[in-house]
């Protein structure tokens, strides 16, 4: 089994598949007309620019919230979906 066949393997666990761009969303609405179980939802990738550019607008209030709790680092848990 080569690994373009592993990549495309749909095991009917979801109802919605959410797809990043018009490349995954065309594959994913073909594989949709095979099974006919489940549709397709381009949605593309969440963004990190905004955080990235704005990554100082916050810096009083972070400092307070370490103040505040006698801490040095926050932590940014974001999880992703797979």
């Amino acid at each position: 089994m080569n690994e373009n066949y592993l990549h495309w393997v749909i095991r009917r666990y979801f109802d919605t598949y959410f797809t990043q761009g018009p490349f995954f969303t065309k594959k994913f609405k073909e594989l949709a007309a095979e099974y006919k179980d489940f549709e397709v939802v381009e949605t593309g990738w969440p963004k990190q620019d905004w955080i990235k550019n704005h990554w100082h607008d916050f810096d009083r209030e972070r400092e307070e919230l370490l103040k505040l709790h006698g801490k040095s680092q926050i932590v940014l848990y974001a999880p992703t979906f797979s």
